[in-house]
């Protein structure tokens, strides 16, 4: 019975892994407009903001550190990240907070 619980939670983590992965550059930017207040960027005030991307992602990984010694691989964060097209000032933002709310955002 453990096996079929451990076979659900390994689903359940690879669905949460497939939907925090199809976020689109496009919903970041919707999530940022609707839920932060002041779009001027905190070091040169300008409010030009574009989504950070590589050519396969578009989110970092925050590593945590682990109380009583190091963990291989660090627990880690998956982020979305923005930056200040101007001054390239970056801000990131927890990728499962982005999912909740165009979640949310879709019922």
């Amino acid at each position: 019975m453990e096996a079929t619980n451990n076979s659900s939670s390994v689903d359940q983590a690879d669905d949460y892994g497939k939907r925090l992965g199809a976020i689109t550059n496009a919903q970041i930017v919707s999530f940022l407009e609707k839920n932060t207040k002041n779009h001027n960027c905190p070091n040169c005030n300008q409010t030009s903001w574009g989504v950070v991307n590589s050519e396969q992602d578009f989110t970092g990984m925050l590593a945590l550190p682990k109380s009583g010694g190091m963990s291989v691989p660090p627990p880690m964060i998956p982020l979305a990240m923005v930056s200040c097209q101007h001054c390239g000032y970056v801000k990131s933002f927890a990728l499962a907070k982005v999912l909740e709310k165009i979640e949310n955002a879709e019922e």
